[in-house]
């Protein structure tokens, strides 16, 4: 289990939103997956109420968990939709548009003549 740290500079509420996300990046909690209680979670990592409530706030607000009123609150399920006909977008385009929060990195880059084809068509 993963320990905060009380001495770091980054705000606990804040390391807690970065645990909860781990758990759902890591596979632990999956779409729909209800997440453990505030009080488990104060329990786990010996954290107030308060701070567990502004990490779930955080990522509510964020679209990554929904609270469900007498449920609990789950994991988000990701509904991304892509509008056919409508022109072409790229997918980051169709994301940004249903305000749906993302990043993106470049994993290689590299440069390479294009072929014949591809040349006439520029």
């Amino acid at each position: 289990m993963k320990t905060l740290s009380k001495s770091s500079h980054i705000p606990l509420y804040q390391q807690v939103v970065e645990w909860i996300r781990e758990s759902i990046y890591s596979g632990e909690l999956v779409e729909d997956d209800r997440i453990p209680s505030e009080f488990q979670i104060m329990d786990m990592l010996e954290v107030s109420r308060g701070t567990v409530k502004k990490a779930v706030d955080q990522l509510v607000r964020e679209g990554v968990l929904v609270q469900v009123q007498g449920k609990g609150t789950f994991v988000k399920k990701e509904n991304v939709a892509y509008p056919l006909g409508e022109g072409l977008l790229s997918f980051a385009e169709a994301l940004a548009s249903q305000k749906i929060n993302f990043t993106t990195s470049v994993i290689t880059s590299r440069l390479e003549p294009a072929n014949r084809f591809v040349a006439e068509k520029l």
